[in-house]
């Protein structure tokens, strides 16, 4: 048995174990170097101590870099599938069972709800803008209004009497044509507004309507003013009619009542270009 300071061990090594009894340091210029056999196995005892890796492979976080992966880490285990950097506010089109590479403009389609409604690129949006191929059903009501609008000139309408306004009007006829005017574009008429300044006769109603190319449009604006109502605002806010370019438009109003109707004073209409 050598000591261990003439470079033994201090104990009796037998059968190739080799046993220390105390640490082992090495010291010097050179680094040992040990050659293990590619079928060897190297175990460590489990009731305690510190196993230690420091190098290159190893930040000083404890964490493991690049350099232990032969290849990216995939989606399925926290990676991104991919060894390049991206730049900031990119979107990802991948979700956990995706293996698509991630989008530099906005998630795959397979990722969106109502795909066939929105899945499109930035280009063909900003396109479909800028040649007004944008529905006017993805528009705010109030975008594009023209305001038609007159004036009854506070004017009666007779019992059991049919009557007409034009735009700008401030008197009214039984002979429609001669109040009617071409509308030049397309349009959708809504937000049918009028004002009275006396009560509605206790007889009947008082029923307004928006007429389109001289005749009542189905399920068109229409303001129905009940028997003894007082002075004041009245709208139909929900239904709708729809002009073409060169058709003719003016009011209607009919008095129902057993008396002269309320004064009508001012009407208007909104329309949207189709």
């Amino acid at each position: 048995m050598t000591p261990e300071a003439y470079g033994g061990t201090g104990v009796n090594n037998g059968s190739f174990t080799a046993t220390l009894s105390g640490n082992l340091t090495f010291t010097g210029a050179f680094n040992p170097t040990f050659a293990i056999p590619s079928s060897s196995t190297w175990t460590f005892p489990s009731g305690g101590g510190t196993l230690a890796l420091t190098g290159a492979d190893i930040n000083s976080s404890n964490q493991v870099t690049s350099t232990h992966l032969s290849s990216p880490l995939p989606f399925s285990q926290g990676g991104l599938g991919t060894s390049t950097n991206f730049t900031a506010h990119t979107w990802f089109g991948n979700n956990t069972g995706s293996s698509a590479a991630p989008s530099a403009q906005q998630p795959a389609c397979a990722d969106l709800s109502n795909a066939a409604n929105s899945c499109s690129t930035d280009a063909t949006n900003a396109a479909n803008i800028s040649t007004g191929t944008l529905g006017a059903g993805r528009l705010p009501n109030s975008t594009g209004y023209t305001v038609i609008a007159g004036n009854g000139g506070a004017a009666t309408v007779s019992s059991g009497a049919t009557v007409y306004f034009g735009v700008g009007t401030a008197s009214d006829t039984v002979t429609e044509s001669l109040r009617s005017i071409p509308m030049p574009f397309a349009c959708t008429l809504r937000g049918f507004q009028v004002i009275t300044t006396t009560t509605q006769s206790a007889g009947g109603t008082l029923v307004l309507t928006f007429r389109v190319a001289l005749a009542s449009p189905s399920g068109g604006p229409v303001i129905t003013i009940p028997a003894s109502s007082v002075a004041g605002g009245y709208n139909d806010a929900t239904d709708t009619a729809t002009i073409s370019a060169g058709q003719a438009i003016d009011i209607q109003v009919v008095n129902n009542g057993s008396g002269a109707s309320a004064q009508i004073a001012g009407w208007s209409v909104g329309c949207v270009p189709n």
